[in-house]
């Protein structure tokens, strides 16, 4: 934003007559009951912004919804999709497309105020949602087995303060706070998505998944995922030297529900005989701490005679946890109640180098030799390594059984809560809904100084001025 109020609008729009295909009749000859297609691409893109107050207070204001609908490839609705009766999929061959939808908006707001000659403050609040509703049907899954795909929260906050001191001294500092809520749920408009809804199956002769169950292992999830984020530096610059010394630091946590909306059971069928059945120990909670990514830095460049020279040290430490978490009775684990005492995790340190030179080889800035040598570390996040020895995850939560349906009644006559083979079912491990400690890690691996994913970068190379405006490197 600027004194005067500008804006501009970007839009596009495509539909499924824009769109050529190659479904041939030798296509459909060999069962392919219909190709990918666009239902809708669309795009609205408006944007304005000018002084709240002339001279000191200005804004720029946009907003964006983008659909992407399609019809996916080779899969009919099914016409038994409610019918909580019914253990078949019977395409709809009427017309009717499967469809997966996809809606994105996105709000943000920046500010910025020059309360002084010395002190700009800006700050911004941007606000997303997703809805991929439904999501996931493919060739080999009916729509109704798909999912919700959802983001309705999806917020990002800042703040941030510069300020000049002098002419040779600049503080500036920043806060951000994101907040991200998002899940694979249910999909709206199915049986499968209710309370107490239909259990999905997978035909085992076909690899079609229909029903329910929404993912293939039948389960859904949501995560929660608040941060907060803050940053600060100081630069000193004079005209031949410039040093800068500065941190920042980034915590929160990760909350994560894995459940079931219908019985916490997934069947498999062979050409529409029952033959195994996978049983859940739903729901359960996965919860991991980012405790703390900081880094300190300082970082000089000098300019003397024809050389230029720039160094710097940076300090990083990642540090994350899992907080004591308790696990309750399932439907089929009712008598599971399991505690995990708080867990340290990742605890690593490291310093990393920059540095480099150019030299003016004739000194008239014409050419230049250039060299530098730095060092990298991997961003990490709460779903790298760092989730992965949640003692949670020792919960065996799913086990698979095989089921004689001799009634035929589509119903596991059997009493699911033993491990033992009983009525028109087998056996199954006798761990299923406890901790069976997995995967171990290494200390050194987990914890100390330069066991973070990192690499180094040298690079060297030259740029000469051949003619104005034009050169090489």
């Amino acid at each position: 934003g600027g004194n005067q109020f500008k804006g501009s609008i970007f839009s596009s729009f495509a539909n499924e007559s824009m769109q050529a295909d190659n479904f041939t009749q030798r296509l459909k000859d060999r069962g392919l009951r219909s190709v990918d297609a666009i239902k809708r691409n669309a795009d609205f893109n408006p944007g304005i912004g000018g002084p709240f107050k002339q001279d000191s207070l200005w804004f720029y204001l946009t907003a964006r919804a983008l659909w992407a609908d399609v019809y996916p490839g080779g899969i009919l609705p099914n016409l038994n999709a409610n019918n909580r009766n019914a253990w078949t999929y019977v395409p709809d061959t009427s017309g009717a497309k499967a469809v997966n939808n996809a809606l994105w908006t996105d709000v943000q707001l920046r500010t910025t105020w020059q309360a002084s000659a010395r002190n700009k403050f800006a700050g911004s609040w941007e606000q997303q949602t997703r809805c991929s509703c439904p999501y996931f049907a493919l060739a080999t899954r009916s729509p109704e087995a798909g999912q919700d795909r959802v983001s309705p929260t999806q917020r990002i906050l800042t703040a941030e303060w510069f300020s000049p001191v002098t002419s040779r001294l600049l503080i500036e500092a920043a806060a951000l706070h994101r907040t991200e809520w998002w899940a694979n749920a249910p999909p709206k408009g199915f049986a499968s998505g209710e309370p107490g809804g239909m259990v999905g199956v997978l035909e085992q002769s076909t690899g079609l998944q229909y029903r329910g169950g929404g993912t293939a292992s039948g389960t859904y999830l949501e995560n929660w995922v608040p941060n907060y984020a803050m940053r600060a530096a100081v630069s000193y610059i004079t005209g031949s030297h410039s040093f800068k010394v500065g941190f920042n630091e980034i915590f929160g946590y990760l909350e994560n529900k894995t459940y079931t909306p219908a019985e916490p059971l997934f069947f498999r069928f062979n050409n529409g005989v029952p033959n195994q059945l996978t049983q859940f120990a739903t729901p359960y909670f996965a919860l991991s701490d980012e405790d703390s990514d900081f880094g300190v830095f300082a970082q000089d460049k000098w300019t003397l005679g024809r050389w230029t020279l720039t160094g710097g040290v940076r300090f990083d430490m990642f540090k994350s946890s899992f907080p004591e978490q308790s696990i309750g009775p399932a439907i089929l684990a009712p008598t599971r109640q399991i505690t995990f005492p708080k867990t340290a995790n990742l605890d690593w340190k490291d310093v990393t180098p920059r540095m480099g030179a150019v030299y003016d080889v004739f000194g008239d800035g014409r050419t230049a030799v250039r060299t530098s040598l730095n060092k990298y570390l991997n961003g990490q996040t709460l779903n790298a390594l760092g989730s992965a020895p949640n003692p949670i995850l020792s919960l065996v939560n799913s086990a698979a059984r095989s089921w004689n349906d001799a009634n035929g009644n589509f119903k596991p006559d059997c009493d699911l809560t033993s491990v033992l083979a009983n009525g028109e079912c087998g056996s199954i491990t006798a761990n299923f809904g406890k901790s069976v400690p997995g995967a171990t890690y290494d200390k050194e691996l987990l914890t100390g100084w330069g066991n973070r994913n990192y690499n180094w970068e040298f690079a060297a190379g030259i740029q000469h001025q051949l003619l104005p405006r034009l050169a090489l490197d």
